[in-house]
């Protein structure tokens, strides 16, 4: 009977350590949020998003937390084609990241400087982006 459980743990054991070491990532890839991750951190309902484009609405902007969101908000966009295509046509789901991030990058260079237009007009893509985005890949 011992012999059958230490049989069992040690097969359990190896296979423990087959599939670990099959699906381990590479240090690169443990640090790419997830899309599930980006979109709740991006878009939960107090999440960067919303609380950019109301920061953008105030009569004074307080650029010190508006950029350190825009920071995070393009590192996050940055993140997501870093994912596979969870469904969809891969090449759509490149350049429809890549836009994204684009206007991301745009949103965060424009908070830098402080230009409340271009940081609107950059937003205001971004709001744009979500849905083509969603209906190809969702």
């Amino acid at each position: 009977m011992q012999r059958l459980i230490a049989l069992t743990v040690g097969g359990v054991l190896l296979s423990v350590v087959l599939f670990s070491s099959s699906t381990q990532m590479t240090a690169a890839d443990k640090d790419v949020p997830n899309i599930e991750d980006i979109m709740k951190i991006v878009n939960k309902p107090k999440g960067l998003h919303k609380t950019v484009g109301k920061a953008l609405e105030e009569a004074t902007v307080n650029w010190d937390d508006v950029t350190k969101m825009t920071k995070q908000y393009s590192e996050l966009a940055d993140a997501l084609p870093k994912n596979k295509c969870p469904k969809g046509d891969a090449k759509s789901w490149d350049k429809l990241c890549k836009s994204y991030a684009d206007d991301a990058k745009a949103l965060n260079a424009a908070a830098g400087k402080k230009d409340k237009e271009a940081a609107k007009v950059a937003f205001g893509k971004l709001n744009k982006s979500c849905q083509g985005c969603h209906d190809e890949h969702r």
